[in-house]
């Protein structure tokens, strides 16, 4: 929740307000067809991709209204009889209030007051864990979640950004894929550069956000860029949790600061306190009305520190005793006439929603909707892979150190293996070359990939709520851009090792060796994706993954013969891409032996190759058979964790 003294707000465009219905429209009317007439001389509320880019951005005017709006945690089925019991803590207490066009809304109160709920209920954004009932509406019409995304944005306390990206390419990335649709790219930048100047970020422009390793932009300097980065294609709505955290006064102008300088230029506040409404009103109003409640302003005092302070709820004194008050002066606000006329106008004319006026409304709103993003399949595809692109070369030391890792384990594995010779006792030691070939593809990226992909996931998530693309050209971009990196780092590898290892020397061995160490690397970082998108929490997925993974090693056929598992096995064994690998490598190197050396009597165990892959059960014949496992393992693996991905999104709507 938001700290003490903070403040979320609520804006919305200053064009003289268009009500949908004169007050001559009677609220029952019969005859629907005359709301065309009504809807065609009203600004369109769906319209926003034509609207002009220039500095002076017309939007239509939108009035926020909600009443009774109540909000407990969703825990389930057992909430409903938590809630009966009164052990359930309601969030949001039957607040009402308005947001005027034109107008800035400041909403304060202290930490846990229920601000960031309020903020997260009107904007329709991460309210799965709520129980929301009440009614919230624009311009007297009810709305739901895609309603609310389409006109408004909201900046969240968090600040999410790929790190990697300067501050104009990331707000390029976002309005290309904000306004793809109806604006070319000349109009994109124009925009992007205007909002850079307006916001004040022509200094840090070409300065990468910042990442774990490489140190960026400030925190102020952030928060800005999350206002630019909403405020692009000028939403007629706009929601802010904690505007000014991390700026200072003169930069919290820019935005909104209820500082004593500002707060007399934020046109209306809304306080509230213990999850209920203690006023809502201008600030002139505010001060008269805390005079009435026998907590008069201070001189020389803040009026927003002072309203909070008195509405806050203190450690070491009498809670109940405080908490009483609070109570007491929200009741008071209610029972006051401006808390009359502001609960007046929340509720506006009651809708009904099987009226034929509110039904006709219903279908207009659906068939103006459109489409539920604004760019283009391809220009998603395209943008998502220019950044996943960015996002690699950006990260030297990540990118240094996996190519450290490759050629150090190379190098320390092919010392264990240097100089082995051709020999009947020796035949073991080969095999085992091999199959840490097989392990150390599988545990050397596999584990990193989940812990890279679970970085990437809260801001996944974000843009996903704000529809800025869909899920799968995420998921097919990341791997288009990925594996060459990955595959390079197995070529890399196995140039070592494979010459290392004194395995055969044919150059047809060699790529056939490269090919199936890759399709093994690949096959294991396919698991590390499952994982990362099936399970929501990095160290659950981190310790999840082991118990299905170390299974699938004992079935490769290295220290289990093929021949004596027992059947109820087999089907993990089809899992396993160990299995596939060794058997590919084995027959990629004994295949090619036609003799072994080292034979004492006339009876030798390993004649050749083939007897080898014999006591391993393997057949020479599985060769490019285990190849396309290997493939179809890969975009297997990967099917499922994109449906994975897909379901952990639809649920997080």
């Amino acid at each position: 929740m938001s700290s003490p003294g903070s403040s979320g707000c609520l804006g919305s465009s200053p064009e003289q307000r268009i009500n949908p219905f004169p007050a001559d429209h009677p609220a029952n009317l019969e005859d629907v067809s005359l709301l065309d007439r009504v809807t065609r001389e009203t600004v369109p509320f769906f319209d926003l991709p034509h609207r002009s880019v220039s500095n002076v951005t017309v939007v239509p005017a939108m009035e926020v209204e909600w009443h009774d709006v109540t909000a407990t945690i969703n825990d389930g089925p057992s909430s409903s009889s938590k809630a009966e019991n009164g052990a359930k803590q309601k969030l949001l207490d039957n607040v009402f209030g308005v947001a005027r066009p034109g107008e800035v809304l400041a909403i304060i109160g202290s930490s846990g007051a229920g601000k960031t709920t309020l903020l997260n209920a009107l904007s329709q954004t991460d309210i799965r864990q709520l129980r929301l009932q009440g009614q919230i509406k624009v311009n007297n019409l009810q709305v739901d979640h895609e309603y609310m995304r389409k006109i408004s944005a909201y900046v969240q306390q968090q600040d999410l950004f790929i790190g990697s990206l300067t501050v104009s390419e990331h707000l390029t990335f976002v309005a290309r894929l904000r306004m793809g649709k109806k604006h070319n790219k000349a109009d994109q930048k124009r925009r992007v550069k205007t909002v850079i100047r307006e916001l004040g970020l022509q200094t840090v422009a070409d300065s990468i956000i910042g990442t774990r390793t490489r140190k960026g932009i400030s925190g102020g300097e952030k928060k800005r860029l999350a206002f630019a980065q909403e405020i692009l294609t000028s939403p007629p709505i706009l929601f802010c949790d904690e505007p000014t955290s991390g700026l200072d006064a003169f930069l919290a102008l820019q935005v909104i600061k209820p500082s004593s300088q500002a707060f007399e230029l934020i046109n209306r506040i809304y306080v509230l306190a213990e999850g209920r409404v203690a006023f809502c009103g201008t600030q002139a109003e505010a001060i008269e009305s805390w005079i009435h409640f026998g907590q008069p302003v201070p001189l020389n005092y803040n009026p927003s520190d002072h309203i909070i302070r008195t509405l806050s709820v203190m450690p070491g004194r009498s809670e109940a005793t405080q908490r009483s008050n609070v109570v007491q002066m929200c009741d008071k606000f209610a029972a006051s006439t401006i808390g009359k006329q502001v609960l007046l106008a929340a509720r506006g004319g009651e809708d009904d929603k099987d009226s034929p006026l509110e039904k006709a409304n219903r279908k207009r709103r659906e068939k103006r909707s459109g489409g539920k993003y604004q760019s283009s399949y391809w220009q998603q595809l395209s943008m998502l892979c220019w950044r996943q692109m960015a996002t690699s070369l950006r990260e030297p030391t990540l990118l240094k150190v996996q190519i450290m890792h490759s050629i150090v384990i190379a190098i320390l594995t092919g010392l264990v293996f240097a100089g082995t010779p051709l020999l009947q006792s020796t035949v073991v030691t080969i095999n085992g070359a091999l199959f840490q070939c097989v392990t150390n593809m599988s545990f050397m990226f596999q584990f990193s990939a989940v812990h890279h992909f679970q970085s990437e996931i809260p801001v996944f998530m974000r843009e996903q709520r704000n529809a800025l693309y869909r899920t799968s050209p995420y998921f097919l971009a990341k791997n288009i851009i990925e594996i060459p990196t990955f595959v390079f780092l197995s070529m890399l590898f196995c140039s070592i090792l494979y010459w290392m290892s004194s395995l055969v020397i044919q150059v047809d061995a060699f790529f056939i060796y490269c090919l199936v160490a890759a399709l093994v690397q690949q096959s294991a970082i396919s698991v590390g994706y499952f994982f990362s998108c099936a399970v929501p929490k990095l160290p659950v997925a981190m310790a999840l993954m082991p118990l299905f993974v170390v299974p699938m090693m004992t079935f490769a056929g290295f220290y289990i013969n093929q021949a004596t598992l027992p059947v109820y096995f087999y089907p993990l064994k089809y899992l396993s891409w160990f299995n596939y690998g060794f058997e590919a490598l084995s027959v990629n190197q004994w295949s090619r032996i036609d003799s072994i050396p080292g034979c004492e009597s006339t009876s030798c165990r390993y004649p050749n190759g083939t007897a080898v892959l014999d006591s391993l059960s393997f057949a020479p014949s599985n060769l490019w058979r285990n190849i396309l496992f290997l493939v179809a393992l890969v975009f297997t693996i990967r099917l499922f964790a994109f449906i994975a991905l897909y379901i952990r999104v639809r649920r997080n709507k």
